[in-house]
């Protein structure tokens, strides 16, 4: 697999929202989402998101180590709404971004009188 460079780190985090100086995972952590997706970043994100979204929700009624006043839970539901873009963009089923197809009824089953039409 390859290596993730600084930049890609750093671009990781930015995207997650983990670089608020006090980083929660760690670059092996990082790293080891990124092999897993098999060098896809967005399959990566969605991966480093799930697991920063666990670990907030796990604090969430906590206030946060930056001192303000935000909840933990305020910073875990807008990370969970990366979460559900990420898997969208990823095609994972659930994203907030993903297409679906419908069924689109054409009555083709319907039995219609022929000589009506004349």
């Amino acid at each position: 697999m390859t290596t993730l460079s600084p930049e890609q780190i750093e671009d990781i985090r930015d995207t997650i929202g983990d670089n608020g100086g006090v980083e929660i995972l760690t670059d092996a952590k990082l790293q080891a989402f990124y092999d897993a997706a098999v060098s896809d970043m967005t399959l990566t994100y969605v991966y480093a998101l799930r697991r920063l979204w666990g670990l907030q929700r796990q604090v969430a009624d906590r206030t946060t180590v930056h001192g303000d006043n935000e909840r933990l839970s305020q910073i875990a539901d807008r990370t969970k709404e990366l979460l559900d873009y990420y898997e969208g963009q990823a095609g994972i089923y659930g994203g907030g971004s993903m297409l679906f197809a419908g069924v689109i009824d054409l009555d083709l089953d319907t039995d219609i009188d022929d000589t009506s039409i004349f």
